[in-house]
């Protein structure tokens, strides 16, 4: 199946303090390599040779050491942006700059590390009737909540709430993995030259619709890097 990945790395790394200094967080050190590699590495194991990067703070660090990805056996392209315009907002400028492909497209956040096999991830995408599929994971807490029914549709999605209501009690649930799969349509809900996130601006649209489905992460591994302790459980694992 042809797919075009796009990497979201056009963020600051705040929360990484000094690590993320002189270093952007997607290229952080994992026992020798950068983590983006690891990432590039799986997507091009699965048969995905197509991918875009968006990017912002400390870019050269990422076109210096991959160039085109010829060297990783992949196709990539560079975005850069002058002003983040969010994880939404810089797939839709992505797209554009790819040539609008109307092919699979594989959303995955830089800070991400995982061994999900993205095929049977794309394969639910495509058996079911929605827009846009998210992967879940479950957490006793979190910044985000996720409730779908039987099928895997969402029927509630809440991202950074006040109150997260099932924080309270103390019970693992469903959380926003930060990997998605969208058609081509779904990019039709961006607005353009506006910062927009897939998260706050576009998924509870499409829940309103029916639109957002969930897949259950299983047995795969996946960490998101965004403190030192993830860091280090990384470099472990």
């Amino acid at each position: 199946m042809n797919v075009t990945a796009y990497l979201l790395c056009a963020g600051f790394g705040t929360r990484m303090g000094e690590a993320t200094k002189s270093c952007p967080k997607p290229m952080l050190d994992i026992n020798g390599k950068p983590l983006l590699e690891y990432t590039l590495r799986h997507l091009k194991s699965l048969g995905v040779s197509n991918v875009v990067i968006n990017l912002h703070y400390l870019a050269k660090a990422f076109t210096e050491y991959f160039s085109d990805g010829s060297a990783l056996g992949l196709n990539i392209t560079y975005l850069h942006e002058p002003a983040p315009t969010g994880t939404a907002g810089g797939v839709l400028r992505m797209h554009e700059l790819a040539g609008n492909p109307t092919d699979h497209l594989l959303v995955i956040y830089g800070d991400i590390l995982t061994d999900l096999d993205y095929r049977e991830f794309m394969k639910f995408h495509h058996s079911h009737s929605g827009l846009a599929s998210m992967v879940v994971h479950q957490r006793h807490k979190s910044n985000s909540y996720v409730e779908m029914d039987q099928s895997g549709k969402v029927v509630r999605f809440l991202e950074r709430p006040k109150n997260n209501p099932a924080n309270a009690s103390g019970e693992p649930y469903w959380v926003n993995s930060a990997i998605y799969c969208i058609s081509p349509e779904t990019l039709g809900y961006i607005q353009k030259n506006e910062i927009s996130d897939w998260p706050k601006d576009i998924f509870p649209h499409l829940v309103k619709e029916g639109n957002l489905y969930a897949y259950k992460l299983g047995e795969a591994h996946r960490v998101a890097i965004d403190t030192g302790e993830r860091l280090e459980l990384a470099r472990s694992e």
